[in-house]
């Protein structure tokens, strides 16, 4: 695993993975989220805009672990904040995503692509 710091707003190297669990909001480029503990979002950004709606139907619901979430389209997601949880988020080899792995009965609303 690639050394990570998120001060300075990188995930090291190709590949690299970080667990955030605490409130504190991050601006990092990343590729997937993996939902490690119950937790609730309350910042998901996307090249500066919020996209939470389009991935979590409902904030005020914690989303269950083993949610596993991967941008959709060219970019990937940019900024995250938590009120509460464990996530893991990583940085693939900054290849698209076009789906959306949902590992629980979760529901996600807002995209095309879904795999249960």
């Amino acid at each position: 695993m690639a050394t990570s710091d998120l001060n300075t707003n990188r995930i090291d190297g190709a590949f690299g993975t970080i667990t955030i669990n605490d409130t504190t909001e991050y601006t990092v480029n990343f590729d997937v989220i993996q939902v490690d503990n119950d937790c609730k979002f309350t910042t998901l950004e996307i090249n500066g805009v919020s996209v939470i709606n389009d991935y979590v139907a409902d904030n005020t619901a914690a989303t269950k672990p083993t949610v596993i979430t991967c941008p959709y389209g060219k970019y990937p997601f940019s900024k995250i904040k938590l009120s509460e949880g464990q996530v893991t988020i990583s940085k693939t080899a900054n290849q698209p995503f076009d789906n959306v792995i949902n590992g629980s009965d979760n529901v996600i609303n807002g995209m095309d692509n879904v795999i249960n």
